[in-house]
């Protein structure tokens, strides 16, 4: 069954097993991209059935500031052996979330004051995010349409090390689900040179503004998650 606070359907929370992950990226043309990432949970039996087995992306990301993007991106609990009777599914792509987004830079006035160090940057971009079928824990049902607003900022080193965060509007607030978070956030090290190591935090989990209820266990820096990483490209 599923938990209140945790997850419904296809829909939840991240996984609590430490888990092995294979990532493809294929870049067709241009800024073109489309990627799957395949999971294996180190303790299967704390899978839950909103715990993907593999996710997938596809769209147009420009990295450069100024640009805009579009990104489909399906994190659900997708299934390569779905078992019906659980009521699980291949996939449903209309539960995936469609962003439109633009990378853009803070006035120079504004760099000049948060800036540490020549070098350092920080880059910020805003999204409108929208979900065309989504699982409403207060109703046990499906219903459409879930939009949110996503501005978030990345301060990076030329060493490599950085930190971001993002903060979440719902302009339905009904539509927000306990595992929708009001902020994500991460810091680390990052390099995207192949053959090359990096090491990562992230906090995607259900965290909460002073003041906006919370589901207990959620929301904490014990639920994020740690990751070490290797790329190669060809």
């Amino acid at each position: 069954g599923s938990a209140v606070g945790s997850g419904l359907g296809s829909q939840g929370t991240p996984a609590v097993s430490p888990t092995l992950q294979l990532g493809i990226k294929y870049n067709p043309t241009s800024y073109w991209f489309g990627q799957i990432t395949l999971y294996r949970y180190i303790f299967s039996d704390r899978q839950q059935i909103w715990n993907p087995d593999f996710t997938y992306s596809f769209g147009y990301d420009d990295w450069h500031s100024e640009t805009f993007s579009l990104v489909y991106s399906n994190y659900t609990g997708n299934r390569f052996s779905p078992n019906s009777t659980k009521g699980q599914k291949k996939t449903v792509f209309n539960q995936g979330q469609w962003s439109l987004g633009y990378k853009y830079t803070l006035p120079k006035m504004l760099e000049s004051l948060l800036l540490v160090n020549d070098g350092d940057q920080i880059g910020c971009n805003a999204n409108i995010n929208i979900t065309p079928q989504y699982t409403d824990l207060r109703t046990l049902s499906n219903k459409y349409y879930k939009k949110s607003i996503a501005l978030g900022c990345r301060y990076a080193r030329p060493s490599g090390w950085y930190a971001n965060a993002t903060i979440f509007a719902y302009p339905i607030r009904s539509q927000q689900q306990p595992w929708d978070p009001d902020f994500s956030y991460g810091f680390g090290y990052f390099d995207p040179r192949p053959g090359t190591i990096s090491i990562q935090y992230n906090n995607y989990s259900a965290n909460r503004f002073p003041g906006h209820n919370s589901v207990p266990g959620d929301g904490n820096p014990r639920k994020g998650s740690i990751s070490i990483s290797w790329g190669t490209q060809w």
